[in-house]
């Protein structure tokens, strides 16, 4: 009795108390680990004096930096003749960049050989020198050498402050192509006539300024190629002999004109070096960061601690004698660097020998787990699963089953845990998890209140069927992750199946508060994967649209089910780039007006969106609406086509009009009508001039389909009530938004989903991918040379808006959306609780981040439809 009672207490506090709770789980390992993972990390300081032996090789050093050019075009003998004209007389590098493929990030590593933090990814525009010396303020400080900068502002945040040396800014705004790029050959060949300075970097921006407007396949990028080729014999010439040469590009871009994630084709770039002892026709394998490492060579200038790189002997033609001296100089560098980390990370540095050179024992990357770290996630790990237990309030006397099911889910939050901290043994077992997670939450939640179904004697909950058929696979293929991951998969695929065909799905001897754990479990797997949630909703839907033709209803009131399912298809089919060779959505949403076919594919889209729209809010085919919106949105395309900044800011004024228009006609009539919904019209230009065609498309038919859907889910969410005694409800409440949010940011091209792998068919490794972002929508009604700020706003704004209205369209329809919040703020936990095991794998540091950002937002998008919908309800109580 006395145990029972504490339980009791201890749920009941627990329950009381859950917000302040929760804040500390989340504040502790957001406060300790990850300013430990994601901000500036330390880096040594001193500098290794080079050997005396080593004589100066050159008299001068010159860095060219293509921005945008990737390997597959600075290789292209047609698109870049007089480059590769140079190529029987030099070395060349083929280099690997670091997985953050953004201009600034690249610059800073090739150019100081300091690694990236992660959080260098969101300082993009203005990162600044890591600090201590590199091998281009150590020149500056060399009385033989003077150093010049020409470029962009990239290289100015990074030097531009340094008196030491000379920096010329010729950039010009994001939408100058040529201009900027003629200026910086104009002061680099001043500089090289006048023998101004000997050590010299010139940064030409132009290609990747034309990639993002127009993509890497386009006529546009393939002559402003052609123009910068041209551009070099005649600079190039004015070079002395004496000089190494190093011309080179920052990263690839994808033909889209993206960049920024971890793509091949952004990551793989080339250097073309010549200069006294480069032996020519030598082509080495290399990192970004080993450029300025074979800059501290051929200057004879000392080498940083601090710099990450391998100085690449195979090209240098010297003797034997010097190269053994020039490793070990590079090696005595790095093992003071290594010394220097191991020493931060409380991790022994007794295996490593300044006289034995074994570069195996050099990490990678410059960040690493600390045990304090590990120790924190696994408390705090300890405290959800004893929280979580108290708030359900087990009744463990009268029911002893019950332990078995809390060891269960113990044991559940450990295997999930230690896939993470484990991902050097296998990086697909915890996306295969992450797979079940996002399945589990929306076939169960969502799922078909059909009784009949494929699997009626298959119980899909029982943990030893999953078991027996892992082991099966085990001893089939040989390996455990592959037996794992095909597990994964396969269960993801039947579940889905029995979710639309009314399996139970849940094993009826369980306690009732099994899927309030189960949850918990899920919400928190840091590494659980969005689009797998698209999987058992195609499935849901495509049930619900079949019941409604069994039903004979007209085709009008099916058209919203039709409409989703279809967008789910795609969603579903056309996102595995991977496995099909391109992201198929992705194309749809870079149509271009400029292609006569794409031309017409995007009015056809337009059209069947407007009609879509309409009879999906109006509940019948009106003509006249019809019409009127798809007039509308052809005069969008027609603005993108004329491209007259005039003419885009009288539209972007118009749109600011339609919004505040919106909402004065949302608080004076609380009913969705078409002629008061000034916000869709406004949305669906706002998207179509920046985003393109396709997404405007996609997302009005989306915001247009929500309340027949919510419609369709009432049973689902026993009206939206919310209670203990009610799991499935919250969780459908949480789950509704979080999957019509992913299947809208799909659609939008933004989302990778499977790939092939040594294990099969596996889940893409980066799910969100930021390096997919549409940027060429910021120079809408920018003018000539739009500011950074300008077009960060023109690009995100409508996603903003979007997403915003996305969630106030589920609330004005009854969804409460505080299950939603709360859902979010479990994913952060999660996130924030895995973030101990992430620092020496840089794809779950980067996951994990963009995981909580994401959440950040979506809880914000929530509060501010919560907060619109609470004021225009008080508004209108108060009228009436």
């Amino acid at each position: 009795m006395g145990v029972a009672a504490d339980i009791g207490g201890a749920t009941s506090s627990v329950r009381r108390y859950w917000i302040p709770i929760l804040a500390l789980l989340i504040l502790a390992p957001l406060a300790f680990t990850a300013p430990h993972v994601l901000l500036d990390s330390e880096n040594p300081e001193g500098v290794v004096e080079p050997p005396i032996l080593l004589q100066s090789s050159s008299a001068g050093f010159l860095l060219v930096i293509l921005d945008g050019v990737g390997q597959n075009v600075m290789l292209d003998q047609q698109l870049m003749p007089q480059l590769n004209s140079r190529r029987d007389n030099s070395a060349l590098m083929h280099i690997r960049t670091g997985p953050l493929t953004l201009s600034a990030t690249c610059i800073s590593e090739m150019m100081t050989g300091v690694p990236n933090s992660p959080i260098d990814g969101l300082r993009n525009f203005d990162l600044p020198h890591p600090g201590g010396e590199d091998p281009w303020t150590l020149a500056s400080q060399d009385d033989r050498f003077s150093v010049g900068i020409v470029g962009s502002y990239v290289t100015g945040n990074i030097y531009g402050s340094m008196d030491s040396i000379d920096f010329v800014d010729t950039f010009q705004g994001h939408a100058d192509y040529y201009e900027g790029d003629i200026s910086t050959s104009e002061v680099l060949g001043r500089w090289l006539d006048d023998k101004e300075h000997n050590v010299i970097t010139a940064h030409f921006s132009g290609p990747d300024k034309v990639g993002h407007k127009w993509g890497a396949a386009s006529q546009e990028y393939t002559e402003k190629i052609r123009d910068i080729d041209s551009m070099l014999p005649s600079l190039l010439a004015k070079v002395p002999n004496d000089w190494t040469i190093v011309i080179t590009a920052d990263h690839g871009m994808t033909d889209s004109g993206s960049h920024g994630s971890a793509e091949e084709k952004t990551r793989d770039v080339v250097a073309f070096v010549t200069g006294p002892h480069i032996l020519p026709g030598k082509e080495v394998n290399a990192q970004q960061r080993d450029i300025p490492a074979l800059m501290s060579t051929v200057l004879d200038i000392a080498f940083p601690i601090q710099l990450h790189g391998r100085i690449p002997l195979d090209i240098l033609d010297i003797p034997n004698y010097q190269m053994k001296a020039v490793e070990q100089w590079n090696w005595e560098a790095a093992y003071h660097r290594q010394v220097f980390i191991n020493s931060q990370n409380g991790a022994s540095s007794e295996d490593l020998s300044l006289d034995e050179i074994e570069w195996d024992k050099i990490s990678n990357e410059g960040v690493f787990s600390r045990n304090s770290d590990i120790v924190l996630s696994i408390v705090i790990w300890f405290f959800i699963v004893l929280l979580s237990i108290l708030a359900v309030g087990p009744n463990l006397k009268e029911n002893p089953r019950e332990i078995k099911f809390l060891l269960g889910y113990s044991l559940i939050i450990i295997a999930f845990t230690a896939s993470h901290a484990s991902l050097s043994y296998s990086a697909m077992i915890p996306r295969g998890f992450g797979a079940i997670c996002a399945t589990w939450l929306v076939g169960w939640s969502l799922r078909s209140q059909r009784e009949t179904s494929f699997f009626a004697d298959l119980d899909l909950s029982n943990p030893w069927l999953g078991l027996v058929v892992c082991s099966t696979l085990w001893l089939i293929f040989g390996t455990l992750t592959q037996a794992v991951l095909v597990t994964c998969m396969l269960w993801v695929l039947i579940f889905s199946i029995s979710a639309a065909t009314g399996h139970p799905l849940l094993h009826s001897k369980l306690p009732p508060y099994a899927p309030w754990l189960l949850g918990i479990a899920a919400f928190t797997f840091g590494s659980i994967r969005l689009w797998f949630a698209l999987i058992p909703f195609l499935f849901i839907i495509g049930s619900l649209a079949y019941e409604q033709y069994r039903k004979r209803l007209s085709f009008e009131k099916r058209l919203p089910m039709l409409a989703m399912g279809l967008l789910l298809l795609a969603s579903v089919t056309m996102v595995h780039r991977r496995i099909t060779g391109s992201h198929l959505i992705l194309k749809l949403v870079n149509l271009s007006e400029s292609n006569p076919v794409s031309f017409i594919m995007m009015l056809a889209i337009l059209g069947l969106s407007a009609y879509i729209s309409v009879t999906c809010i109006e509940g019948k085919f009106d003509r006249k609406k019809t019409i009127i919106f798809t007039s509308w949105l052809y005069s969008g395309v027609l603005v993108n086509l004329l491209s007259n900044t005039i003419l885009d800011r009288i539209f972007l004024g118009l749109i600011v009009f339609l919004y505040l228009a919106s909402l004065f006609t949302r608080y004076i009539d609380s009913k969705y009508h078409f002629p008061h919904s000034f916000a869709l019209a406004a949305l669906s230009m706002h998207v179509l001039l920046t985003w393109g065609a396709w997404s405007s498309a996609v997302t009005i038919v989306l915001i247009s389909c929500i309340g027949p859907i919510c419609d369709s889910f009432k049973d689902v969410f026993e009206k939206f009530t919310v209670s203990f005694d009610k799991p499935r409800s919250f969780i459908a409440m949480a789950v509704l938004p979080w999957v019509i949010w992913a299947l809208w940011w799909t659609l939008l091209g933004q989302v990778n989903g499977l790939q092939t792998c040594f294990e099969g068919i596996c889940p893409h490794p980066r799910e969100l991918d930021p390096g997919a972002v549409i940027v060429s929508g910021g120079y809408f009604a920018g003018g000539d040379n739009p500011s950074t700020s300008w077009m960060t706003f023109m690009v995100a704004s409508p996603l903003v808006v979007a997403s915003s209205m996305i969630m106030f369209e589920l609330r004005n329809f009854g969804l409460k959306l505080y299950p939603y919040v709360i859902s979010q703020t479990l994913l952060i936990l999660g996130c924030a609780a895995t973030f101990a095991f992430s620092p020496e794998y840089p794809r779950l540091v980067f996951s994990l981040t963009w995981n909580i950002g994401f959440a950040w937002m979506q809880i914000l998008f929530a509060v501010l439809a919560i907060g619109t919908f609470s004021i225009r309800k008080q508004f209108n109580s108060g009228s009436n």
